[in-house]
């Protein structure tokens, strides 16, 4: 198996970097070739394994191991990329014990992972996705920690997600992160959805009016479905009443919840099927609290009326519970539903959250379900406040072409967020050239004379076009010599450069002085394609992004090679999708690796490698 996981990573590190465009392929196309040959390359391995990756897009997940009674922190290493034809890919390239400090968590954390990407070679990752498992957070909170308060510029507006309304919801604590300046040499964490939500949920079950409703619920369920012995039979009769009349799975959530508080996602499942079966279970309470009292007359009548009144009020506690869960629940199930739940998702859902679900409105009933409402919205605004992560969520969410027109946004963010975009967009086209123009120099040295250097064209073309008139054909036909011939060239005779196209190699150099002469700079031709992209028809919501961009990509050339970065992204780190779905699972069986092989098996299991193979694994596709 160690062996096997050796392999493995050696073959995910090339694959790696052909898909990010990390490795140098030299095609070299033969332009005399017949016209249905010329599509063959020759592709060439790299020897250069310090090249960066500019399209791999790294997330974290941070969860807690048990094993044999001790409880440690791990952190996962996920890469995730978009190759040239827009496939999605997903691999694990490690797990680690988190290292401590105890003071600065989320440095050290940003230390351990730029070391674990530095075993790869290196990765240029602009934004890391991270995902911490509730009972993990404590110091390594994005939500709270001047880390990921970058400052890149703030568009704040009240439709959107770096609204904080600090009059009356930030803590001091939260205003100091958002408004803090940029940390040299770091980059932003982008909070996972779903450890965001989680955050959210934990938060309002320690509420005390809250907490203590939920405890008085589980109460009643612990006595009617574990009743002590001398009342056994009776309430028997009433928990089998009861649960015929129930599904099985709600049946499952309630029994559950009869032997221990019950986990974030599981809270509105739980409390939906309790307001479902509003009347049954009040009724049943009834009757169990009439079997097992004393006759009541005088005070004691009274005192039943109050205990009534105070099942009512909790009952209007949990109702209330249920409206302010109910949009953030949808959102978990929307994401966790998707094949691959993109970052560039993450801000229309919660422009709709603080926009719309979580405002508190004349019509509300009681002042905890207003109380509720602005918790949730203080932390989820608090999660997302940074500047730098606004940026990196708003840019997203520009290319994912559901939602690029950006309706949802004011017309001050929209133009702040194409500027980014813009600014990304040149900045990658930049980069791209350079690494070309380094490989067409390598290519040049390595199959060319001296004589045939850059610097030395320039020169002689210059003078060339200086001191050649203008080719005039008529003059030219039936005449043996013409007077006006320019002299003898001192150029070399044209070669082959491996390479080149046909019309490159018959143009020469003239063609890139016809290059350099065109006005259209790279910033030009950016603010051209955003024009375009635009301007084009939108599609639909539910629309894959990966399949839209398959067929645009050659229309949008530069904006291709930024939505490759973000669409990589995920809106939620690790397993927090399908954790989601399949309730634990996958903490469970985590928790029955030891230590010692737990980035073994991980790195096996989740890229798909088997270990009968009888050769080296390639890593398998995740997408």
């Amino acid at each position: 198996m160690r062996d096997q996981h050796i392999r493995g990573r050696v073959s995910l590190a090339q694959l790696l970097k052909q898909r990010s465009g990390g490795a140098e392929r030299d095609e070299m196309s033969d332009h005399t070739a017949p016209l249905e040959c010329e599509p063959w390359k020759c592709p060439r391995p790299s020897t250069n394994q310090g090249e960066a990756f500019p399209f791999v897009t790294l997330s974290v997940e941070v969860w807690l191991h048990s094993w044999q009674g001790n409880s440690e922190r791990y952190l996962t290493l996920w890469a995730h990329c978009i190759d040239e034809s827009f496939s999605f890919h997903n691999q694990v390239l490690a797990t680690q014990k988190l290292v401590w400090n105890g003071e600065n968590d989320l440095e050290a954390l940003e230390a351990q992972v730029k070391a674990m990407t530095a075993e790869w070679g290196g990765f240029r990752s602009n934004f890391i996705v991270l995902g911490v498992e509730g009972k993990s957070r404590i110091g390594i909170d994005p939500a709270t920690s001047e880390k990921a308060a970058e400052a890149t510029g703030n568009c704040a507006h009240p439709n959107s997600t770096t609204f904080l309304e600090r009059e009356d919801s930030a803590s001091p604590e939260e205003v100091h992160a958002s408004e803090a300046g940029q940390v040299s040499g770091g980059f932003p964490f982008v909070p996972c959805f779903f450890s965001s939500v989680q955050g959210c949920i934990e938060e309002l079950m320690a509420h005390p009016v809250i907490h203590k409703t939920l405890r008085q619920f589980q109460d009643y369920l612990s006595e009617l479905f574990l009743p002590p012995p001398q009342s056994k039979g009776s309430l028997h009769f009433h928990a089998h009443k009861f649960l015929k009349s129930l599904p099985k799975e709600e049946q499952t959530r309630l029994t559950s919840w009869a032997h221990r508080q019950p986990a974030w996602k599981n809270l509105y499942p739980l409390l939906s099927t309790l307001v479902k079966h509003k009347s049954l279970i009040s009724d049943i309470l009834k009757e169990i609290k009439g079997e097992f009292s004393p006759k009541e007359s005088g005070s004691d009548c009274s005192n039943t009326s109050a205990a009534l009144q105070s099942l009512r009020s909790e009952w209007k506690v949990l109702e209330d519970l249920c409206l302010v869960l109910k949009p953030l629940d949808v959102a978990c199930q929307t994401l966790a539903k998707e094949t691959f739940p993109r970052l560039s998702l993450i801000k229309p859902i919660l422009t709709g959250l603080l926009s719309r679900h979580l405002v508190a409105r004349p019509g509300d009933s009681s002042s905890i379900l207003k109380e509720v409402k602005r918790m949730m919205r203080r932390r989820l605004t608090s999660c997302y406040s940074s500047p730098a992560v606004n940026r990196v969520l708003s840019v997203a969410c520009s290319l994912d072409p559901q939602f690029r027109e950006l309706g949802f946004m004011e017309d001050k963010e929209q133009a702040a967020t194409f500027n980014w975009l813009k600014s990304d967009a040149v900045r990658i086209t930049k980069e791209n050239s350079s690494k070309k123009q380094i490989k067409m120099d390598d290519r040049v040295k390595r199959s060319s004379s001296p004589e045939s250097l850059e610097s030395d064209n320039d020169i002689r073309r210059s003078k060339r076009l200086k001191e050649c008139p203008p080719i005039n054909f008529r003059e030219i036909v039936g005449e043996e010599s013409d007077p006006g011939e320019p002299e003898e060239s001192e150029d070399p005779d044209p070669c082959f450069q491996p390479g080149l196209s046909g019309m490159e190699f018959l143009l020469g150099d003239l063609f890139c002085s016809g290059a350099k002469s065109r006005n259209s700079s790279v910033e030009e031709s950016v603010e051209m394609e955003i024009s375009v992209f635009r301007a084009d028809k939108g599609s639909s919501l539910g629309m894959e992004p990966l399949q839209w961009w398959r067929t645009k990509a050659v229309q949008f050339p530069l904006l291709a090679s930024v939505a490759r970065v973000y669409l990589a992204a995920p809106a939620v780190a690790g397993n927090a999708a399908q954790d989601f779905v399949q309730d634990g699972t996958m903490n469970r069986r985590r928790s029955n690796i030891p230590p010692e092989s737990l980035d073994t098996m991980l790195f096996l299991h989740h890229n798909r490698i088997s270990v009968t193979d009888g050769g080296p694994a390639a890593a398998s596709d995740r997408g």
